[in-house]
């Protein structure tokens, strides 16, 4: 039953298409052929109208548009020509509406997720209409909160983020979106978008966030997380979570408070021993079995990273011993033989 009517309908559709083209003119029948979705009966009376009147500036435009809605890439070049020939013949009467012609197209490709395409194509819409950069952001903002009401997070993104291109001071707003959403759904992904459209206002709250909910991720991850928190907290805030995240992996760490020009011994160390750390200043550190001349060579003086390993030990017993090099020094490590 379906089929049937859909076919009725096409039936129509043709009948009253080919019925006004008996009485129209060539550009008339164009119009009519691209309603119904026919651009190539449309491109080929367009093309035959130009060759025989080649300042009908309605012609060059609806050709023009037949070659971006047939195929927006391939026939690019020859849509430009289309289009600056009808802007060459009149003015002021076609920008506008090729602009319109590249914002829809752009915003079709926007919506099948071909980002670069629909740049390109926008791009375009401003050459003919500086101020379609206003309607492009208006409708980009406006689909963007629809898809993030539904959950389609990806799209949304894809929307807001042209949407303040073309209007930066939309950014305030996407970032209100996205943290409302946050906080209706807790789901940190929307607070990361909120924070990235408004660094001030989320930007520590998703920091916080991120390394409080990310203690079972992988230490790649982890490291990734704590260098963008960097922006925004604190290097002893940091320095806290991060004891707890690697606290769950080698257990609770040793602690040392270390002060300028004074050596402290701890740990016993042998061959292939690895020093898993965490630091809030740089530090030096040694061994205690080394020959005097040695012992200022294989000082180090290390920042932040977390492990070291040790090799070429001699057989004595041998400790590490540490000396701070600005006040305030503190030091979480774990020893692993």
């Amino acid at each position: 039953m379906r089929k049937t009517t859909a076919t009725v309908f096409l039936s129509l559709v043709l009948t009253v298409v080919m019925a006004s083209l008996c009485y129209a003119g060539p550009v008339d029948k164009a119009r009519d052929f691209m309603k119904a979705g026919m651009h190539k009966q449309a491109e080929a009376l367009l093309e035959q109208e130009i060759n025989q009147n080649p300042t009908n500036a309605e012609a060059h435009f609806l050709l023009g548009k037949c070659y971006i809605l047939l195929d927006e890439f391939r026939s690019f070049p020859k849509a430009e020509k289309r289009f600056s020939s009808a802007v060459k013949l009149d003015p002021s009467g076609y920008a506008r509406e090729i602009a319109n012609v590249y914002i829809d197209v752009g915003l079709e490709q926007l919506a099948r997720a071909n980002k670069r395409k629909a740049l390109d194509l926008l791009s375009e819409a401003r050459k003919y209409d500086s101020r379609s950069g206003d309607e492009i952001a208006r409708r980009c903002f406006k689909k963007g909160e629809e898809l993030l009401r539904y959950g389609e997070y990806a799209q949304a993104d894809g929307y807001f983020f042209v949407a303040a291109r073309y209007d930066s001071s939309l950014k305030s707003d996407i970032a209100r979106i996205y943290y409302r959403q946050y906080r209706a759904e807790g789901k940190l992904p929307l607070l990361k978008q909120a924070s990235r459209y408004n660094q001030s206002e989320y930007g520590q709250e998703y920091a916080r966030a991120s390394l409080e909910n990310g203690m079972n991720v992988s230490s790649s991850e982890w490291e990734e997380r704590t260098k963008e928190a960097q922006k925004y907290l604190s290097n002893r805030e940091i320095l806290q979570l991060s004891v707890d995240y690697y606290a769950r992996k080698w257990g609770e760490p040793k602690e040392l408070k270390l002060s300028p020009g004074e050596w402290i011994k701890d740990p016993r160390v042998y061959e292939g021993s690895k020093f898993h750390y965490l630091a809030n200043k740089e530090y030096w550190l040694k061994t205690t079995a080394m020959a005097e001349d040695k012992k200022i060579k294989s000082r180090k003086k290390i920042r932040e990273e977390h492990w070291y390993s040790f090799s070429d030990l001699g057989q004595e017993k041998e400790f590490l011993e540490f000396k701070a090099i600005r006040p305030n020094t503190v030091i979480y490590y774990w020893m692993e033989h």
